[in-house]
């Protein structure tokens, strides 16, 4: 699905329900210590949450060479490369982007 400073990210199909899902792939050696407890705060917060506007995190597993993120697809494109494109907008007009997005 892509690639970034990191490491990937992989469509998946979970077994038994045959949901697609995104497997993000995170390079440990590419991580500083702060990197690292940035990434494990991030994965704890993720799994408490359950709102339509945030990520789903279904799972995490921590490898030897990475750490694994099991999470929802979102389609649509990256919040980031709408702003570059659309340079500076109002409130309103990101409230529809990010409806949009998701």
């Amino acid at each position: 699905m892509g690639e970034g400073a990191f490491g990937e990210v992989r469509l998946c199909q979970h077994i038994s329900s045959h949901e697609k899902r995104a497997v993000k792939y995170i390079k440990k050696d590419m991580l500083t210590h702060e990197d690292k407890e940035t990434i494990l705060n991030e994965v704890r917060i993720l799994g408490e949450m359950d709102h339509p506007n945030i990520v789903k995190l279904y799972e995490f597993y921590e490898e030897s060479a990475y750490y694994c993120l099991v999470q929802e697809v979102c389609s649509g494109g990256e919040l980031f490369d709408a702003i570059v494109k659309s340079g500076k907008f109002k409130e309103n007009t990101a409230r529809i982007l990010i409806k949009n997005l998701l």
